[in-house]
């Protein structure tokens, strides 16, 4: 076995062996270097995906109309909200009253739907939803003043013969405050299909809140089919809301003349004027009598003659030019 004293080894030496010791240091440092900044790496990565479970998106909300009448049921949907979560729901009306509610959950995709029923307070509405995690979602809509209802009154008279005229009473109710706008009125969706030559007239033409009625004329044709027609009086209003109401027609052609008759009277008359009653009458859902003529011949022979031209009432005041009659 041999010994070697290191204390009479050259001090340069011994400084070598330590330069290659920090050397080896330093290369292992470099090798670990790429394992710890891929490392660190991965732990960014990891943080920045640590969200909520269920969060796919920014939540929103929004409601069906951006405008509503008075009485109308406003539909508020949601979306990127906590997947099969409680939704807190609450609406500031314009007199700065709140109503909430939580009975709101969340479908698999983070949406909602849910109703508020407006009850005649005007203004701007705040809406805000959240389910305890994401950022409140916001949103806004109004209440302003609006025709509400458009109704159509019935047929005047209840049938017509091609040819003639019906009117129909038309209504409407208006809610809210503020200024009234204006409605026009026009028809739309005749069914079973749209009757033919029809001079269709409102008066007037545009309806409001200080001049809510109108009558509608609809001038038929000799042309037009008999048959029962069914339409959709619409009033457009100037901001886009338009209810609508639904009427009849009914033309009907009267093809069985109505029956009258003349009398009794006495076998003689000593006066050469005298009353001549009548009965006239038409057939059930015929357009009825319009008016009747008289007719007579001399003798009880002959051909008739026309006496006067029309007349509406019985009894007929008849003049005879001699004896005989």
């Amino acid at each position: 076995m041999k010994y070697y004293d290191l204390r009479n080894i050259p001090f340069n030496t011994r400084k070598h062996h330590s330069t290659r010791k920090k050397e080896r240091t330093k290369r292992m440092l470099k090798r670990k270097l790429p394992i710890m900044l891929l490392t660190i790496g991965m732990l960014i990565l990891l943080a920045a995906f640590m969200i909520p479970y269920g969060r796919a998106e920014t939540a929103i909300i929004w409601t069906d109309k951006t405008d509503y009448t008075p009485s109308e049921t406003v539909t508020i949907f949601g979306s990127g909200f906590l997947v099969n979560s409680v939704i807190d729901v609450q609406v500031t009306r314009p007199d700065s009253t709140v109503d909430s509610w939580n009975n709101v959950t969340s479908d698999a995709a983070g949406n909602f739907t849910t109703t508020y029923q407006l009850d005649g307070i005007t203004g701007t509405y705040n809406v805000t939803a959240t389910d305890g995690t994401n950022p409140t979602a916001t949103t806004t809509f109004t209440d302003t003043y609006h025709i509400s209802t458009v109704s159509v009154g019935a047929q005047s008279p209840a049938s017509v013969q091609p040819g003639s005229t019906a009117t129909f009473a038309i209504s409407s109710t208006w809610g809210g405050s503020g200024t009234s706008p204006t409605a026009t009125l026009s028809i739309t969706n005749w069914s079973p299909s749209t009757p033919t030559s029809l001079t269709i007239t409102f008066t007037p033409a545009t309806i409001s809140q200080s001049s809510s009625s109108s009558t509608l004329t609809i001038a038929t044709s000799t042309s037009t089919s008999s048959g029962t027609y069914t339409f959709t009086v619409e009033a457009f209003e100037d901001n886009g809301h338009k209810p609508t109401a639904t009427g009849t027609l009914v033309v009907q052609a009267d093809n069985t003349p109505p029956s009258s008759s003349a009398g009794p009277l006495p076998t003689y008359e000593t006066s050469l004027t005298f009353s001549v009653p009548y009965t006239a009458s038409d057939n059930v859902g015929g357009s009825g009598v319009k008016n009747v003529q008289l007719w007579f011949r001399v003798g009880g022979s002959g051909s008739y003659s026309q006496y006067g031209t029309v007349f509406t009432s019985s009894p007929i005041s008849f003049t005879a030019s001699g004896n005989g009659y």
